[in-house]
């Protein structure tokens, strides 16, 4: 398979594509290796992060952890401004509830929400270690 076919199932990704049954090769890469890898190690630091959130509180959501990709709309295509936004759903830790970052590529939408919810692990470990201090 060349590097941008992907086999896909009833769904088209973004792009201009050339379709052969179900292979697809589209014009432009629409997500690289490379972001998959960097999204997938981010997601099991926030699933690592979870678990231990759960050891000490029963309070969650059944969202936890989820991510989505929000892929450029038709207005931002015509525009050629591509905006990736890249979604999380996460009520056991970090600030809020619902967050979402933004990109002129995947990459930098994935970048931007790393840093944050590194911070907000790092303020968990802080906070752990007080409590464990308290005791």
């Amino acid at each position: 398979m060349k590097q941008n076919e992907f086999k896909i199932k009833n769904s088209s990704l973004y792009g201009e594509m050339k379709q052969d049954k179900l292979n697809c090769q589209f014009e432009k890469e629409v997500i690289t290796q490379e972001e998959i890898v960097k999204l997938q190690l981010l997601q099991k630091r926030v699933f690592k992060q979870i678990k231990k959130c759960l050891e000490e509180s029963s309070t969650y959501k059944s969202y936890e952890g989820q991510f989505s990709i929000v892929f450029p709309n038709y207005f931002k295509e015509e525009e050629d401004t591509d905006r990736f936004i890249l979604k999380l759903d996460l009520y056991i830790f970090g600030p809020c509830r619902h967050y979402s970052w933004d990109g002129n590529s995947l990459m930098e939408a994935i970048d931007k929400a790393e840093k944050d919810i590194d911070e907000w692990i790092e303020i968990e470990k802080e906070l752990g270690e007080e409590n464990n201090d308290s005791k």
